[in-house]
């Protein structure tokens, strides 16, 4: 597989997400993937309508969930239902590294490529106003993703009205940043679990209330 198909690095929240298996290779049952956070990388809180199992792999983070943050060693698992919120971070000064694992797979692989790439050209810089507001609007409505600090209800509204405006460009810019696999893909193969690290090789909650 190329290395855009299977690993994307995203310099924005300092994650590097290697896809263990894709929405494709499951048949849509679920997307695995391992992501390894630099130090003083952090996802931001968020929720969307997939539930999602974390795994800590190496190293320590400051998770999320439930309206707390709280430590997540090695070791360690938590369970994030649909439209809960959570986030997590690495407060410490080297990278750590954890597997989540999302149920039912939807878009979330395409959406985290694109995301990714959009951040790489420097076009999703935390902290600045979106290149391509109508977009990532649109990609927040297909995954029913949510992030404070405005109103769920006024939140939906804005994102709402806008995605429709944005699904063509959407489409377009999804395509950009979602390589065609250089092999073909055998939905449910077996695969070996990939060190930390390592990339993988193919052998075989609260309610927000949207729909």
């Amino acid at each position: 597989m190329s290395d855009a198909y299977r690993t994307v690095d995203n310099p924005g929240t300092g994650e590097t997400i290697t896809f263990v298996e894709t929405s494709e290779e499951s048949g849509g049952a679920r997307v695995v993937a391992l992501i390894t956070l630099a130090p003083g990388g952090a996802v931001a809180p968020h929720s969307h309508r997939i539930t999602e199992t974390f795994e800590c792999i190496e190293g320590a983070f400051t998770v999320h969930l439930a309206g707390r943050d709280m430590a997540f060693p090695p070791g360690e698992s938590m369970t994030s239902g649909p439209h809960q919120l959570h986030g997590f971070r690495n407060d410490t000064d080297v990278p750590a590294t954890l597997k989540v694992t999302a149920t039912p797979a939807g878009d979330l692989d395409r959406v985290l490529r694109t995301l990714s790439g959009l951040s790489r050209d420097g076009l999703l810089v935390p902290g600045r106003p979106p290149r391509h507001p109508l977009v990532l609007a649109n990609l927040a409505y297909r995954g029913r993703y949510y992030s404070p600090p405005l109103p769920r209800w006024l939140y939906w509204m804005l994102i709402g009205g806008m995605a429709p405006f944005g699904a063509r460009a959407c489409e377009r810019i999804m395509s950009r940043y979602n390589p065609a696999p250089a092999q073909p893909v055998r939905p449910d193969a077996d695969r070996q679990r990939p060190r930390p690290g390592h990339a993988p090789q193919l052998s075989n909650g609260g309610s927000d209330g949207v729909p």
